[in-house]
């Protein structure tokens, strides 16, 4: 008697040993099982039989579309009850897809192991019968089918998804929709799945939101007590922070909407006109179906180092706080550690390819140096402000190098324009230029313009950009970062840094291979930095729930401050958005780490996964390291291999980064 065990994560993939020696068998038998499906996915019949003429399943992990198969296998009628095969693979059926290996390694797993493919829409069905069996292909696409428009999901009106209509007092009220709830009815209400089969993770119903001063007087904030109040301190001033118009002052819980209209148009669908809307918005999320025909929606596992908190991390002032790493002028240090990915935490590998592993047939290595990127413009708005972000891998001249010139500050009606220039020699003779040692690395490559010019040579392009802009941010006479700026830093348009290289990134500087420059342009960029905003939740002290909202606080590990209700009503969210330091840390793991792109040829493994972490260790391809897997090409009749594409996940290194006050 043949005993049948269906592949579970809960005994299966757990047991590496065993999978392993399954692996490395040579002589597979292998088996498909077509399970067929109601509109329900209640399992009808099963048409089970040996690869004879083959198949091939594609997973894409850059596509939303992430399973494709194409099967052709022969049903044996002993086996089979097929009547009524031409009905059971209408288009109103599913197919569940298994592929099941011969179990000669340990039988209390079975005789045959069946490893789940996905859930499919049929779209292609060929049938032949002959006296003894049915001659069975098979065309697949996994449910985003149902989302995306090719076989549903598609709009035939314009439907309005950000708000929602809902009597209050008898009026009929415009209520604004949280991103969970579109994403939620979006996909059962329009794609027809069902509530149990939605996994949405990492898109919470509230959310944690800066809020900004309104009121038109001066608020003090006791960052020891974490008190708010509009009373002048009488005592000890300097030990109180103080908040005017505009400033982020804190945080509030508050249901996490969509901040703008989202409209669909006609003909649109589901998967372009509101999903990928929602991506657009949230970042790094991703949304697809899994092996089990679940709809997932959730932030993209790409092994950033999540313990990065640019609340903490990045300050814009000059207070040179003990364990803040500040500038002299007084702008905070960004350095390597802010982008580093991170293998510290507890993510297993989903495979680890080595030279005593008998699977792989062969491994080429096709680095893709196009994806290379060494000098980063970001560009962003707020409200009517251009906002630029300009970020390079380069070396920063070293302060022992920086020349001493002859300037002269210039003059409109006897005030300071806030520009210098080289004096001339008439100034210099006269006396009416000044000796100038730059303290900044910019106000020194500023300098080097102004020699360039001078000697009439063009500056180069960094120069020339400090040439144009760095006077709107800093006071080249006083040689600091303008005081409104440090004082009102979420008023900064504009800012320009190196990224010292080190270890690893050094290959990618501009100083070894050139500019290569990346453009990022978008409207949800409504800051240069995270700023040093008070780490406190704002309750309103009147609040009829104000039990249940300083729970709230409690259960998400957040400090809460009761506020009286004359400072809670002055205050105002902020605008759904992230900063440009946000958006260049995830573009330098894009563009510096992401860089390597290899292909393993193998046995066919059954149970990987894209957008998993799998180590390679090759000697003779010089294949080193952690990849993540991005696509599989995954044959099934048992003799073909199976290919595998990984872009490298390459840690940047550590060594000869600044950890000190200079």
């Amino acid at each position: 008697m043949i005993i049948e065990r269906e592949f579970s994560e809960n005994d299966f993939l757990n047991d590496k040993s065993f999978l392993l020696k399954l692996d490395n068998e040579r002589n597979r038998r292998v088996f498909v099982k077509i399970t067929v499906l109601d509109r329900d996915e209640m399992p009808i019949r099963d048409i089970e039989g040996q690869i004879t003429t083959g198949g091939n399943i594609n997973i894409d992990g850059n596509s939303a579309m992430r399973r494709t198969a194409s099967i052709s296998f022969v049903a044996e009628e002993k086996n089979n009850n097929l009547d009524d095969i031409d009905n059971l693979l209408s288009m109103n059926k599913r197919i569940k897809l298994s592929i099941g290996l011969e179990n000669n390694i340990d039988k209390a797993y079975g005789d045959i192991v069946w490893f789940k493919q996905g859930i499919f829409i049929i779209t292609n069905p060929s049938l032949s019968h002959s006296a003894t069996a049915v001659n069975i292909g098979l065309n697949l696409k996994d449910k985003m089918c149902l989302l995306n428009g090719q076989s549903a999901g598609t709009l035939p009106t314009s439907v309005t998804f950000d708000s929602y209509d809902q009597i209050v007092n008898g009026e009929r009220v415009s209520m604004k929709q949280k991103f969970y709830d579109i994403i939620q009815t979006a996909v059962i209400n329009y794609g027809g799945e069902s509530a149990e089969n939605v996994l949405i993770e990492d898109v919470p119903l509230q959310n944690k939101q800066i809020v900004h001063w309104a009121g038109s007087s001066v608020l003090y904030y006791q960052p020891s007590n974490h008190k708010y109040q509009l009373e002048k301190p009488t005592e000890k001033l300097e030990t109180w922070k103080q908040f005017e118009y505009n400033d982020e002052i804190g945080y509030v819980y508050t249901d996490f909407v969509y901040p703008k209209e989202l409209k669909t148009t006609i003909n649109s669908n589901i998967s372009n006109g509101v999903l990928d809307s929602i991506i657009s918005y949230l970042g790094n999320h991703e949304y697809y179906y899994d092996i089990d025909g679940r709809f997932r929606f959730r932030e993209k596992r790409n092994y950033l180092n999540n313990s990065y908190d640019p609340t903490i991390d990045t300050r814009l002032d000059n207070s040179g706080r003990e364990g803040v790493k500040i500038q002299p002028n007084g702008l905070s240090i960004l350095d390597n550690t802010n982008y580093q990915v991170d293998f510290t935490r507890n993510d297993k590998y989903a495979y680890e390819f080595s030279e005593n592993n008998s699977v792989v047939t062969s491994y080429s290595n096709s680095p893709d140096f196009q994806n290379i990127k060494n000098d980063f413009h970001i560009w962003g708005k707020n409200e009517d402000r251009v906002l630029h972000y300009h970020l390079v891998i380069k070396r920063k001249p070293k302060v022992e190098d920086f020349g001493t010139y002859q300037v002269y500050y210039e003059l409109k009606d006897g005030e300071f324009t806030g520009r210098v220039r080289l004096a001339t020699e008439a100034e210099i003779t006269s006396g009416q230029s000044v000796r100038y040692t730059p303290k900044d690395w910019r106000a020194e490559l500023y300098m080097q313009g102004l020699e360039a010019q001078k000697r009439q040579i063009r500056p180069d392009i960094y120069q020339q950009e400090l040439l144009d802009l760095f006077d709107m941010i800093y006071d080249m006479k006083n040689q600091c970062f303008k005081e409104d700026i440090i004082n009102k830093p979420n008023g900064l348009n504009y800012f320009f840094d190196y990224l010292e290289p080190s270890g690893k990134m050094q290959d990618y500087s501009v100083d070894n291979i050139g500019t290569r420059i990346h453009v990022e342009q978008k409207n949800n960029i409504t800051k240069l930095y995270n700023m040093n905003i008070p780490n406190v939740c704002l309750v309103d002290v009147t609040d009829e729930n104000l039990q249940e909202e300083t729970k709230k606080c409690l259960d998400n590990g957040n400090i809460y401050s009761q506020v009286d209700h004359e400072v809670y009503e002055n205050i105002q969210e902020g605008a759904i958005g992230y900063s440009a330091q946000d958006a260049v840390r995830n573009l330098l793991n894009q563009y510096t780490n992401f860089n390597e792109t290899i292909s393993i040829q193998c046995m066919p493994i059954y149970y990987l996964e894209p957008n998993t972490r799998i180590k390679v260790d090759d000697m003779a391809s010089n294949i080193h390291g952690d990849y993540i897997i991005k696509s599989i090409s995954l044959p099934i009749d048992g003799k073909s291999t199976m290919s595998i594409t990984a872009t490298k996940v390459q840690a940047l290194a550590q060594e000869g980064i600044e950890t000190t006050i200079p």
